[in-house]
């Protein structure tokens, strides 16, 4: 089930670190701050027993999605990030990579740990691996969009 932000006085404190931390999203993309800024349009709890993945997906016509691990540890199914088949394409034809990097492999794993934050573009496709233990993995998954204030159709509909 889907939740809207600035409904529950418990999430406050963690809303804010999510708007901090996309302000600092939209000013590393390079964006002009004026016409722009993020908006968190859900969130949502994930709860993961054991033997329990989520498969791979993206966020449609989303800025930035992420996840807060509220209770994990190692071992409770790595969230997985997957690089576009024409962007992997692109860096492993310009050279014979050495040894893959962050930036040069095709996939990058995260172990789940508490009070871990996550952010990653919404189109990126990902997938978390299977919780091997008895233990429940709980999360807090979120998109968060991008509102064009130089758009007076997309204004209007913020304002009201």
């Amino acid at each position: 089930m889907d939740f809207r932000p600035g409904l529950y006085p418990q999430m406050k404190a963690l809303e804010d670190r999510l708007m901090e931390q996309a302000r600092q999203c939209v000013r590393d993309y390079g964006y002009k701050e004026s016409l722009c800024f993020p908006l968190i349009e859900n969130f949502w709890f994930n709860v993961n027993g054991k033997h329990h993945t989520n498969m791979v997906h993206t966020h449609d016509n989303t800025f930035i999605a992420g996840v807060f691990y509220l209770k994990a540890y190692p071992g409770q199914g790595k969230i997985t990030l997957f690089k576009e088949y024409s962007q992997d394409y692109v860096i492993a034809s310009q050279a014979p990579i050495e040894q893959y990097k962050h930036i040069s492999a095709s996939a990058i794993s995260f172990d789940p740990v508490t009070s871990r934050l996550i952010l990653f573009p919404g189109a990126l496709p990902h997938g978390v691996g299977a919780n091997t233990t008895d233990e429940d993995r709980i999360s807090v998954s979120f998109n968060i969009k991008m509102i064009r204030n130089d758009d007076e159709r997309i204004r209007i509909q913020v304002i009201e």
